[in-house]
């Protein structure tokens, strides 16, 4: 008979979690403290499939807004954050038909809670049981976190088709360009800027930055053919500016 485990990531959040609720005396809803780990774990699965479904600015403001309507509406738990969360492993286990439990069987787990603020604050995104049924069902057998593949790219800049390709010198993590750079086949380029005299944090919207900084912004969108979406002008949660 074949054992569920609990996917390694998973465990790692699940430790984590129950650490900082122990430490804080938290009295939110257990279940959502879990939910909002995994909402910010970018590696995770649960992140990746929620990507598929989402636009970057979503993504940003669903672990925000699950935040807020748990510290609005605190649910006192009856039990230690050590005993609810191996009893929640259990549960998980029992009812996962997989050989491990990943962070999206945990979400999907959590949100077929309709009491959670995590199973309210997913239909307000549209994102419903049977859609994370359905992709959980698609991503079959690779639904584990250990088994979610990053793909870096390798560039070739001695390739005559690779030296005229926009931005062929940029690999998603930057180290082929470091690797580059210390045998001296590139060389980096310094981009002077002009600067801006204002604080930024009082800006509200993209519209309302100095145009020096969004020509700074820009710029980088182009040179890595990213777009820059969210911009923190502050440790505050108010200042971030979202585009």
């Amino acid at each position: 008979m074949m054992q569920t485990r609990i996917s390694k990531t998973l465990e790692a959040i699940i430790a984590r979690v129950t650490f900082d609720v122990s430490k804080s005396n938290t009295k939110s809803s257990y279940k959502d403290r879990l939910a909002l780990e995994i909402l910010r774990e970018e590696g995770a699965l649960a992140y990746q499939m929620l990507s598929t479904k989402l636009k970057d600015w979503e993504l940003y403001q669903l672990p925000q807004r699950i935040e807020r309507e748990i510290e609005t509406s605190p649910e006192a738990e009856l039990s230690s954050p050590e005993e609810f969360y191996t009893s929640l492993c259990e549960q998980m286990k029992a009812s996962t038909h997989a050989r491990s439990v990943s962070t999206a069987h945990a979400l999907r787990f959590i949100a077929s809670d309709a009491a959670t603020a995590t199973s309210r604050i997913l239909a307000e995104f549209d994102i419903s049981d049977d859609m994370l049924d359905e992709e959980i069902a698609r991503i079959g057998s690779s639904s584990d976190d250990n088994s979610v593949r990053i793909d870096m790219h390798v560039i070739d800049l001695n390739r005559e088709e690779t030296r005229h390709t926009p931005n062929a010198s940029l690999d998603k993590f930057g180290v082929n360009l470091t690797r580059l750079a210390r045998e001296g086949r590139i060389d980096p380029v310094y981009r002077e800027f002009e600067g801006w005299k204002c604080d930024l944090r009082q800006a509200k919207s993209y519209d309302e930055f100095p145009p020096q900084f969004k020509t700074y912004v820009e710029f980088i969108e182009r040179e890595t053919g990213v777009p820059v979406k969210i911009i923190s002008v502050g440790p505050d949660r108010s200042e971030t500016v979202v585009r």
